[in-house]
């Protein structure tokens, strides 16, 4: 169980690491909201890192928002529901998720 819970830690550094070089932000803006107001890049950036963290881990939305400094749980279904209508309309960003995706299985060691 602990290893499993290290491998979900883990791998929430790793989506952000991997959405902060797609996004070209620093990786420490990742888990900040107070860099968040100011450039839309970051916001973007986050919204992408609690999307695929939702997606590809257990943690539960409190997780998330401890992880991402996130004052209310309504925000990671924001970050989730703007991600997908992005992903519906923008061919350029569906792109860009799976070269994201593609990141996250290699540094994970896929």
């Amino acid at each position: 169980m602990k290893t499993q819970l290290l491998d979900q830690a883990h791998l929430m550094d790793v989506i952000c690491t991997a959405v902060a070089d797609e996004f070209g932000v620093p990786g420490t803006v990742m888990y900040t909201r107070e860099q968040t107001r100011s450039t839309r890049t970051v916001a973007e950036a986050r919204q992408v890192a609690v999307y695929l963290m939702r997606l590809h881990t257990d943690k539960t939305m409190s997780d998330i928002c401890k992880e991402m400094d996130i004052k209310e749980r309504q925000t990671i279904n924001y970050c989730v529901r703007r991600t997908i209508a992005s992903q519906t309309v923008n061919l350029d960003f569906r792109r860009q998720l799976a070269r994201i995706e593609l990141k996250i299985w290699e540094l994970m060691g896929g």
